[in-house]
């Protein structure tokens, strides 16, 4: 009997040291998700691992639920602005990372669903990606180019009371890789975002937990 104990509490322990959650996780199942959502997510690229190091967490992406009847819709700034089913937005992350989800504490106590979405479709819908990464950053037609999480907050700020600032951002522990990506020209000390941002911004967003898609 005692073997048999040791031998189910060394299974559990493996088993735990393998999930991503631990046990004061709180779980978010898909039919939890409601309209405004913020989903973060790892991308499984190169350039990813480089963005979750500079920012401290382990987030690279992020995209906005916008619809959940009669399937759940995500909004994201990837290649352009666009929405794709959740089983998609989900498709490129890095194996066993953590899915999370963040929900604006004003959401929690408006519904401002409709107004949301109405804003996406007038205002962000086929926009530009922003591969320069500026906060304010037109292309060559006039039209405002946007990355992940610079989306996520101006959606947001459009129906909500209380705008949420953007902060400035510092590009220290890799700052010779990102002067190749840049080009030379590295957005230091520029305003802007970040998904590791959304994630730390407890005054304005509530931690609902991690998905299980």
């Amino acid at each position: 009997m005692t073997r048999l104990l040791h031998y189910f509490k060394a299974v559990f322990l493996f088993l735990l040291l393998q999930s991503p959650f631990t046990l004061a996780e709180e779980v978010v199942f898909p039919h939890h998700l409601k309209v405004g959502d913020v989903i973060l997510i790892s991308l499984n690229c190169m350039q990813c691992r480089y963005i979750e190091s500079e920012t401290g967490e382990s987030y690279s992406h992020s995209g906005i639920v916008i619809a959940t009847r009669p399937e759940l819709i995500v909004a994201q700034a990837l290649g352009s602005v666009h929405q794709t089913s959740l089983q998609n937005f989900l498709k490129p992350i890095t194996p066993k990372s953590k899915i999370s989800i963040m929900r604006a504490k004003e959401l929690m106590t408006f519904n401002l669903s409709k107004l949301l979405v109405n804003n996406y479709h007038a205002q962000f819908e086929g926009l530009p990606f922003d591969g320069q990464y500026l906060w304010e950053n037109v292309d060559q037609w006039g039209r405002e180019k946007i990355y992940c999480s610079e989306l996520i907050l101006k959606l947001l700020n459009t129906v909500l009371s209380k705008k949420i600032e953007p902060e400035i951002l510092i590009y220290q522990k890799h700052f010779d890789y990102w002067k190749k990506v840049f080009n030379g020209n590295v957005p230091q000390n520029e305003w802007g975002n970040s998904p590791a941002s959304l994630f730390r911004d407890r005054e304005n967003f509530e931690y609902i937990g991690q998905l299980i898609d």
